[in-house]
């Protein structure tokens, strides 16, 4: 039973986890490796998770073990947000359709990346977000709002770069 259901789990969000995790590591191969991690937490306390608590489990389990990951990573070599281009992630998804988005995106900090992916990308609400991510629903708004100030500012400097009159 317990099997059932974690197979209808990842035959439903697995692809959407994948992905979330692409954008925050920038790397397939990690996320792959995080997403077995998170499911198999998943599946530990599965038990004791409510059923209605459970899609929010799995991607604030994502978010942690990924942000876990590139902690223990920095500590061996610094942390480089430009590994992997967005513009390489998810197949199913669709990307922005600005290419300067794609380059600012990979600019951001996890963080902020991944308020940007979950609210406009998976179209979560405030509280799912809060949820997710152990935040208050107020701190989600204030950080949606910084990061998007902060995307803004990532893509006026590159247009001004190719074209120094340009601005948004």
């Amino acid at each position: 039973m317990k099997e059932n259901k974690i197979k209808n789990l990842l035959d439903n969000e697995g692809n959407k986890v994948l992905n979330y995790l692409r954008k925050i590591l920038r790397n397939n191969e990690d996320a792959e490796d995080i997403m077995q991690e998170t499911f198999i937490a998943l599946y530990r306390r599965l038990d004791i998770i409510k059923a209605e608590a459970v899609e929010a489990y799995l991607y604030r389990t994502a978010y942690h073990k990924a942000l876990n990951y590139i902690r223990k990573r920095k500590n061996y070599s610094k942390f480089d947000h430009n590994l992997k281009s967005i513009e390489n992630i998810a197949q199913n998804e669709k990307p922005p359709k600005n290419m300067d988005v794609i380059d600012a995106l990979a600019e951001l900090s996890p963080k902020y990346s991944t308020l940007i992916e979950l609210k406009y990308y998976q179209n979560k609400s405030y509280k799912e977000i809060a949820e997710i991510m152990d935040l208050t629903i107020s701190a989600v708004d204030s950080s949606l709002i910084r990061a998007k100030k902060k995307l803004k500012k990532i893509i006026l400097k590159k247009r001004r770069g190719k074209n120094p009159s340009v601005s948004l």
